[in-house]
């Protein structure tokens, strides 16, 4: 009830995918390669200084981040709450393997250096018809965005799951979660979500351009709004979840 969208003049890279979204004060997309590839860096980071130019896409800077994703997890969402924090995925749903890894960096600039984060694993055991596919901090509590992963006629598709702290979203504890009655356009997928009350820092940019082709590799490491969802090209680049 009660949205209002429009299309993005965004024209992404069809070997990227929309792996997340965050408010810092500035706007932020964070975009991830939708194949692990040797030699090719994988995350990017566009940031625009309101939200009317990230619709237009005017005024952005872009990096990449020196993040080498484990090829077995994929970015489920990003989110701002005086740190910058990356939700990632496993892309397989396999018994016995926890499937949920929380990165926490404390600067921009750490995040795209992939420098002093510190990461664990969650508690979260996710159904398996259903994938993250956003994360928020709304000022007050933590947010997880859930979507089926098949379009299902009469199946609901989206659920959302909030924490009061998160280290109860680590845990999987003192969690709460609805239904949404969204009827998502099965052409699309969430990729991300953010709050404006979760700004209180000053996310920067770089000056390069969204990802254009082969980069070389950086070193190896490890290892996302109110109601505002940000809608990926295809499911099937968006997550690459193949149970």
């Amino acid at each position: 009830t009660n949205g209002n969208g429009n299309f993005s003049a965004l024209d992404i890279n069809p070997d990227y995918s929309i792996g997340g979204a965050f408010f810092d004060g500035n706007y932020n997309l964070v975009f991830e390669r939708d194949t692990d590839v040797a030699g090719v860096v994988e995350v990017f980071v566009q940031t625009y200084p309101t939200l009317g130019d990230l619709m237009g896409d005017t005024n952005g800077n872009g990096n990449f981040s020196a993040l080498d994703i484990n090829p077995d997890y994929s970015i489920g969402g990003a989110f701002f709450d005086g740190n910058y924090n990356l939700v990632f995925e496993r892309d397989t749903d396999v018994a016995g393997v926890v499937e949920v890894f929380v990165q926490t960096y404390p600067t921009l600039g750490d995040l795209m250096g992939d420098t002093n984060g510190n990461g664990n694993f969650s508690a979260l055991d996710i159904n398996p018809d259903y994938s993250i596919t956003g994360a928020f901090f709304d000022g007050t509590d933590y947010n997880l965005i859930f979507e089926r992963d098949d379009d299902v006629a009469g199946v609901v598709e989206v659920f959302v799951q909030t924490y009061p702290t998160l280290g109860d979203l680590m845990g999987d504890t003192n969690g709460n979660g609805n239904f949404s009655v969204l009827d998502i356009n099965p052409d699309y997928s969430i990729v991300g979500a953010f709050d404006l009350s979760s700004a209180g820092g000053s996310g920067t940019g770089g000056g390069a351009s969204p990802p254009t082709g082969a980069v070389p590799e950086p070193p190896m490491g490890w290892l996302l709004f109110t109601g505002l969802g940000l809608f990926g090209l295809s499911k099937t680049l968006q997550r690459r979840r193949t149970d």
